[in-house]
């Protein structure tokens, strides 16, 4: 979409409406800014015809303090307004990305690249904001003023007037063509810098790796592969239009240059008609020539306004194709019973629609509000999968899920993910405090709830040593703490926000026997009245789940209770036998 048509759509009406206002503001500050050697000129005149008085000098410098004073009345508040739309439409603009991203299906993601992401929420923001609160408003004012000194030159000498308008027609002609080449040298510099903002992230996260198998030479080759991409593109840009540009700048001064060389074949005639002493014929032309080379300022500006201007529409590209990515449609039902039983029916699902062979396939069971259900399987099986497709990461492409006798389909997307707590098998937790980690799936909850939640998951005691408690920072994905600890705030988390269903996904897979052993009953206690999923390779874990899912290859092959399957399922006792070997596993 157009930026004036994402300013409407993101800025509410009373700022659309102030902010139109600004555009006529603007307009008059150029207006203000052509009155300046426009009296200037017209004071100039009137003494080479004579009609100078100290009366006259008086007016002229009184309209000139009155000009400055407006000048400054006029833009101190409107400079303070287009800042505060500026930062206004920023925080907006960036919420509405943020509940898109959120909305979007995971599948979204795995083509989604992170570095152009991070590129649009902070950059090409920036370039926005910039053209809002400055460029905008610096073009409008450049173009009244060059519009302004025109009409007045026209008036003092057409001749002349005409002739400079010519020849900066054909500056403007040259600078249209830059705006194509700039245009594709900045969309390179844009795709450059999202690619080395996605090799940076990958560098730093990879690093422990890569310094454990040596491998920081092929990264860094990748890393400079980016920045020359980006540097590249810069370059492209600058190097294609650098002879256009200084042709623009070359025919504007030139114009006046023309200009009074005209004016100096016109004054032929008018010397013989008048005379060489007869200074009044002189007047209008020099008139018009001082007021052209006042035009000489705004056009080189607008030389300047031209790549932020294309940057500002590049980054409204950048955002637009982030919005167009489809999200996943949000359902009407806007509140459920105390009943929380959980039903797949015949569900089919597959991540890659080209792809024949089904990652779930014609899967259907029942979980029972308060029971505990585990599901098992080899890697690969779909354990996960299932799951996210009860979160509705994605959506599915066969059958029905439904909670409450509802298919989550039509339940609307805030209150189908407040009914589910999750601990997933790898650990996210974002840079902020312990405390606001905690509270991320309840943002009401109280400090004496924090800390209880924190003594079930066995994390309190560890917090307390920390110098700011609950305020101390856990880094970026959780780096100041170890993966234990990561992962019983996590397991904290899921307890705080006490939703009717729950979903552990290798919950306890960091933690040691006896933190283990004391989460376990905290999660018997958490259970109670609730819909519990688990997702475990640690089958002594499970033995006492009231259904045990045995998945293979997408494909529900068996449930019921730990006896029952040790007995009827053949995978299952395989499953077991491994968990076994594996427990009695050691170095030699």
């Amino acid at each position: 979409m157009k930026i004036s048509n994402r300013l409407k759509h993101v800025l509410s009406d009373g700022d659309c409406k102030d902010l139109n206002q600004t555009t006529w503001i603007s307009a008059t500050d150029g207006l203000l800014t052509a009155s300046q050697p426009i009296l200037a000129v017209w004071a100039l005149t009137k003494a080479l015809n004579g009609e100078a008085s100290v009366q006259m000098a008086l007016i002229s410098a009184a309209c000139f303090a009155l000009l400055l004073i407006l000048r400054r009345l006029i833009l101190w508040p409107t400079t303070r307004k287009l800042y505060n739309f500026s930062f206004s439409f920023g925080l907006t603009q960036r919420r509405k990305l943020l509940h898109h991203l959120v909305s979007l299906p995971l599948g979204a993601f795995n083509n989604l690249n992170r570095g152009k992401v991070s590129q649009i929420l902070s950059e090409d923001m920036l370039w926005l904001e910039n053209h809002i609160s400055f460029t905008r408003p610096s073009i409008l004012r450049d173009i009244v003023a060059m519009s302004s000194l025109f009409i007045a030159a026209l008036i003092f000498d057409w001749r002349i007037t005409v002739i400079c308008l010519g020849v900066m027609l054909l500056a403007t002609l040259a600078i249209l063509i830059m705006r194509i080449n700039l245009h594709r040298g900045l969309r390179l510099r844009s795709a450059g810098m999202g690619f080395a903002a996605q090799q940076i992230i990958e560098f730093a996260q990879g690093m422990p790796v890569l310094r454990a198998f040596g491998g920081k030479s092929g990264a860094r080759d990748q890393f400079e592969k980016a920045v020359h991409m980006m540097r590249e593109g810069f370059r492209k840009g600058v190097f294609r239009n650098a002879p256009l540009g200084a042709a623009y700048l070359a025919a504007i001064q030139a114009s006046i240059g023309v200009a009074m060389l005209m004016g100096v074949l016109l004054l032929d005639g008018a010397v013989i008609a008048g005379g060489a002493n007869n200074i009044a014929n002189l007047a209008p032309m020099i008139g018009a020539i001082i007021l052209l080379t006042a035009c000489i300022p705004p056009a080189r500006s607008l030389n300047a306004y031209n790549g932020m201007q294309i940057l500002a529409r590049i980054s409204d590209e950048n955002i637009s194709q982030l919005e167009t990515l489809p999200s996943l449609a949000s359902g009407k039902i806007d509140s459920l019973s105390d009943s929380h039983d959980v039903s797949f029916e015949k569900v089919s699902f597959c991540y890659d629609a080209e792809e024949k062979e089904q990652t779930i396939d014609d899967v259907s069971f029942t979980a029972k509000a308060g029971t505990l259900n585990a599901i098992v399987g080899r890697s690969g099986s779909g354990k996960s999968t299932l799951m996210h497709l009860l979160m509705r990461f994605w959506d599915i492409e066969q059958g029905t899920i439904k909670i409450d006798d509802k298919d989550i389909r039509l339940i609307k997307t805030p209150l189908l993910l407040d009914q589910i707590a999750t601990v997933f098998q790898e650990t996210m937790l974002f840079n902020d405090t312990i405390a606001n980690n905690l509270r991320i799936g309840r943002p009401d909850a109280s400090d004496d709830e924090l800390v209880d939640a924190a003594k079930a998951a066995q994390i309190h005691d560890f917090i307390e040593t920390l110098p700011t408690g609950y305020d101390s920072l856990v880094g970026v994905g959780g780096a100041n703490l170890s993966g234990g600890q990561k992962q019983r705030i996590a397991i904290a988390r899921a307890i705080l926000k006490d939703a009717p269903i729950i979903i552990l996904d290798e919950a306890t897979s960091a933690l040691d026997p006896e933190n283990e052993a004391a989460i376990q009953q905290a999660f018997l206690n958490l259970a109670k009245d609730k819909t519990v999923f688990v997702i475990a390779h640690r089958l002594s874990t499970i033995v006492d789940a009231d259904q045990i899912l045995v998945l293979d290859d997408g494909k529900l092959i068996a449930s019921g209770v730990h006896e029952t399957l040790r007995k009827d399922c053949e995978i299952y006792n395989q499953l077991w036998a491994y968990y076994e070997s594996g427990q009695g596993w050691q170095i030699a």
